[in-house]
């Protein structure tokens, strides 16, 4: 850990911010940016990426803490679904926010609010 402050990030504002958003730029250069894996199979799987864009994912999430599900984040995301009726991968991504008790910085057309955690909404 670097000493910034921690935030989960979901896969929109991930890719916003390899995009070169500068605004997410900046934001990011004062956080530890974290990853669920749901994300990082989000991205790695986008299919409009040439291989020099597969590259530059690749090369950035190798430079993230990146989790992946433990039965904690099972059962929270069981209660997130169940509670709020999110398609599984938002209640994963927002899961490991809760988890690991950091805010969810999202750039989600569908807003909703998620009172387990702090959600930081972007918009472009």
């Amino acid at each position: 850990m670097s000493g910034k402050d921690n935030v989960v990030a979901d896969t929109n504002v991930t890719l916003f911010f390899l995009g070169g958003d500068k605004h997410l730029l900046d934001y990011f250069s004062k956080k530890e940016i974290h990853l669920s894996f749901i994300t990082e199979l989000e991205l790695l799987s986008y299919g409009k990426m040439s291989d020099l864009e597969k590259l530059k994912v690749q090369k950035f999430l190798d430079t993230l803490p990146i989790y992946d599900i433990d039965e904690k984040i099972k059962n929270i995301t069981i209660k997130i679904r169940q509670k709020y009726k999110l398609k599984l991968p938002d209640s994963i991504v927002v899961a490991t926010a809760i988890r690991y008790n950091f805010p969810l910085i999202r750039a989600d057309k569908k807003l909703f609010t998620i009172e387990e955690v702090k959600i930081i909404e972007y918009y472009v």
